[in-house]
């Protein structure tokens, strides 16, 4: 009986896989190539929206549609915020996260809104409401074709 071909940890994220034999589909360069690193950055930024500048922040998520509510904790230097992402409005969502917190109160921070590193508090949290937009109006008449110019 073979083993898998890949060959490596289930949590190491290889830097190539091998294509030519006798290794053909091993994982190589694991735990040279700081991939997995990159994987959990690209993951954090495409999700969460996760921009981060230096003077501020802000977060555009685009949370997968099944689901419903996502956390995230940043830390940079003294500073230690918490996202609780929910996908209500946003008087529901502040319940929601002030249940989480253990009553902690939390700040309403609407998707794309900037937060200005200076003015952030040693420890905060937030609660970014994710309503699901309408979907566009659609006339009953199709648009009128154009010819490209």
């Amino acid at each position: 009986m073979q083993g898998p071909a890949y060959g490596l940890e289930p949590y190491a994220m290889a830097g190539d896989i091998y294509s030519q034999p006798p290794h053909v589909g091993r994982g190589g360069w694991s735990w040279y190539t700081g991939a997995a690193a990159w994987l959990h950055r690209a993951a954090v930024e495409s999700m969460f929206g996760l921009q981060q500048g230096a003077q501020s922040l802000s977060l555009r998520p685009c949370l997968p549609s099944h689901w419903d509510e996502a956390e995230l904790s940043l830390r940079r230097g003294e500073l230690t915020l918490r996202f609780i992402l929910v996908r209500s409005g946003a008087a529901t969502a502040l319940a929601a996260a002030s249940h989480a917190l253990g009553g902690v109160q939390a700040r309403l921070l609407w998707p794309g809104e900037a937060l200005d590193w200076a003015h952030l508090t040693r420890s905060a949290s937030f609660v970014v409401p994710l309503l699901e937009l309408p979907a566009p109006m659609q006339s009953e008449a199709p648009a009128a074709a154009t010819e490209p110019v």
